[in-house]
C-alpha cells in the first residue's frame, strides 16, 4: 500500500507504478504476466494488462480488490480513531459532501493527500492549511 505522501510525490500512476516494480522485486520467481485494473502509463517490463473495469471482468482481479477494500477499511478505522471529525469510517476515505464539509471546518488531517483535487481545490482558501501543517 502506499502511503499519502508517497501519491503525493509520484502521483495515483506513480505509486502504483513504483509498489508494482517493489513487489515484482520481492517476488522469489517472477510472473508470466500481470493483469491489474485501471488503466496506466507504465509497463512493469514484462507482460502487462490493464483491464478497464478488471473487478468486474477477472476473478483475480475482483480478488485482489476485495482484500485491498479490506486492509483499506482497517486502516481508516485506525484513523478514525487517531483524527475523529472527518468521518473515516462511515465514508472509508471517499470525498463524500460529509468528509469534504469536515476538512473546510477543521482543516485537512495529517493523513490527507494534499494532491487529491478536492484537496488541491479547498487550498485556495488561505485559512484552510493554516495551522495544519504538523498535525
Amino acid at each position: 500500500m502506499a502511503s499519502h505522501r508517497t501519491v503525493d510525490r509520484l502521483n495515483v500512476n506513480g505509486a502504483t507504478e513504483y509498489l508494482l516494480a517493489k513487489i515484482i522485486a520481492n517476488l522469489a520467481e517472477p510472473p508470466d504476466v500481470v493483469i491489474m485494473d485501471g488503466r496506466f502509463s507504465f509497463s512493469p517490463g514484462m507482460r502487462f494488462i490493464a483491464v478497464r473495469g478488471g473487478d468486474s471482468r477477472s476473478i483475480s482481479i475482483a480478488s485482489a480488490s476485495i482484500e485491498a477494500k479490506i486492509r483499506r477499511d482497517a486502516i481508516l478505522d485506525e484513523f478514525d480513531l487517531l483524527y475523529p471529525g472527518y468521518g473515516f469510517k462511515r465514508n472509508k476515505g471517499y470525498g463524500t459532501l460529509e468528509h469534504r464539509e469536515s476538512i473546510g471546518r477543521i482543516g485537512p488531517s495529517p493523513v490527507h493527500r494534499r494532491s487529491f483535487a478536492p484537496l488541491r481545490d479547498m487550498a485556495c482558501r488561505e485559512d484552510l492549511f493554516v495551522g495544519h501543517e504538523d498535525r
